[in-house]
């Protein structure tokens, strides 16, 4: 990770963990700043969010609680609700592609979402072709549904609202 000020100055980088035998992260897909001002990490190829402070020192893992859950997973994209909920997009089995949701504590709470390739735009709502982020604006969550060419909207407890056109990969 290489950290710039918003003018463009490089100031550092970070690149080391303490997980068992992972010693540095492996796959960066997505970053997320967390309400209590932590970096995240989604790391595909370790299959764990990674916590770092502002300045690059390791914290801690986020993963699903469930061991058999945790070695499958390959989180993706990231988002906090307004309740320090956080949503995570996951493209980790073929059969599932889903949106992880951990409380405050870090737990997961809920999931929402399965596999599904659409054929049209409006085809079965509530289920993904890669996912690859998340963002919540008040109780709804926005769902970039990229290889089915949409944006899903959901309520915050995983329910179906509506789908979102668009003219590519959102």
């Amino acid at each position: 990770i290489r950290v710039y000020t918003v003018e463009g100055t490089y100031l550092f980088s970070f690149n080391e963990i303490a997980d068992g035998e992972n010693t540095t992260i492996g796959t960066t897909v997505g970053l997320e700043i967390s309400p209590s001002d932590e970096l995240l990490v989604s790391d595909r190829r370790h299959r764990k969010i990674l916590v770092f402070t502002l300045e690059g020192e390791f914290l801690r893992t986020i993963e699903p609680a469930d061991e058999l859950e945790a070695q499958v997973w390959a989180p993706i994209g990231m988002g906090y609700d307004a309740d320090g909920n956080l949503y995570v997009t996951d493209v980790g089995r073929r059969d599932v592609h889903q949106v992880v949701v951990f409380d405050q504590n870090e737990v997961d709470v809920r999931r929402f979402g399965t596999f599904g390739q659409a054929s049209e735009i409006s085809d079965l709502p509530g289920q993904f072709y890669f996912p690859n982020d998340v963002f919540v604006i008040g109780d709804e969550v926005y769902v970039s549904d990229s290889d089915n060419r949409r944006i899903q909207v959901f309520d915050t407890d995983g329910r179906f609202e509506r789908i979102i056109r668009t003219s590519g990969i959102p």
